[in-house]
């Protein structure tokens, strides 16, 4: 449960009353952050340090795919339409670009100032821990439109850390409006299509990219062990004597919120709360949609039963 190989969303989808159309852009790229989620460990911590993106990566490790595309879907601020071919019906009507769904991660983004060799490729949204700003884990590009070769796979940022592209989200000329994308699984590469069944094997040194596919945003992750320990070191190395005090700063801040979360923990422990369970990973009071490995989700649409697409 939870292997890359093991997850496949297709398309469409239902949640409750709630029935999901054109979510090729969002399955892919939910995908695409979720091969990166399962393969790297500090992306994970990334993400799970993060309640809108730990609730869509823990439904897809428990192949709770509806749930998954529920959550993002509403935290892609989708409208919710009556469907006017079935009573009681809902529909969300996911068409869009990967540009509409990044807002998502506004809270995760660092600085990219150093990483200078990926601007040549595109707009570049650096993702991290907030503690230190030269320490992206996880890179976005929204590649130029006109580029018709493979991004490089390998890549440095200014600091000589290595990333690694992980996934391309791209379409292709013969079906330009539908998003697929290129997974990078273990250093096999394959592609991932809703309308399919099964993964393709792809190759991005050879594919066509001139009249075929089209790229239209990258992931990069760093590939050197980004445990938080080495985080704060290189902070305390590289950076100014006031960031390193703004680090402190947050230091100090979370041990007064673990004191008070603690001395706090008999009082929700004495009310009765509905789906709330405290989690003191990250010392947070959140709603419970699917607890696994220590980690919460849920999905803010539908309290009622979780139905399952099979198509």
């Amino acid at each position: 449960m939870g292997s890359i190989n093991s997850i496949y969303l297709k398309a469409g989808g239902q949640f409750g009353p709630i029935k999901f159309i054109n979510t090729c852009v969002p399955d892919s790229l939910l995908i695409g952050l979720y091969c990166c989620y399962v393969q790297h460990e500090h992306v994970a911590s990334l993400f799970n340090s993060f309640e809108k993106l730990r609730a869509p990566m823990v439904f897809l490790r428990v192949e709770m795919y509806d749930a998954a595309k529920a959550s993002w879907l509403y935290l892609s601020q989708f409208s919710v339409t009556k469907n006017t071919s079935e009573r009681d019906k809902y529909v969300i009507d996911a068409w869009s670009e990967p540009g509409d769904h990044l807002h998502i991660l506004n809270e995760l983004i660092v600085s990219n100032d150093k990483l200078s060799k990926l601007k040549h490729l595109g707009n570049v949204h650096a993702l991290g821990l907030g503690l230190c700003d030269l320490d992206p884990l996880l890179v976005l590009v929204d590649i130029h439109k006109g580029m018709n070769t493979v991004p490089t796979l390998h890549i440095e940022d200014d600091y000589y850390r290595p990333y690694e592209l992980q996934f391309l989200l791209m379409s292709r000329r013969s079906f330009p409006l539908h998003m697929i994308v290129a997974l990078n699984l273990f250093d096999r590469w394959v592609v991932y299509d809703n309308e399919k069944s099964s993964y393709v094997d792809f190759n991005p040194t050879q594919a066509d990219f001139k009249g075929d596919f089209i790229i239209h945003n990258a992931g990069y992750v760093e590939t050197q062990n980004g445990m938080f320990i080495d985080h704060f070191t290189l902070c305390v190395q590289l950076f100014s004597v006031h960031t390193f005090l703004k680090s402190i700063f947050f230091l100090f801040s979370q041990f007064i919120i673990i004191f008070f979360s603690l001395n706090s923990f008999k009082i929700f422990n004495n009310k009765q709360y509905d789906c709330l369970m405290y989690d003191f990973t990250f010392f947070l009071p959140v709603p419970i949609g699917v607890a696994e490995e220590g980690y919460r989700g849920t999905v803010p649409f539908n309290r009622g039963s979780q139905k399952e697409h099979i198509d």
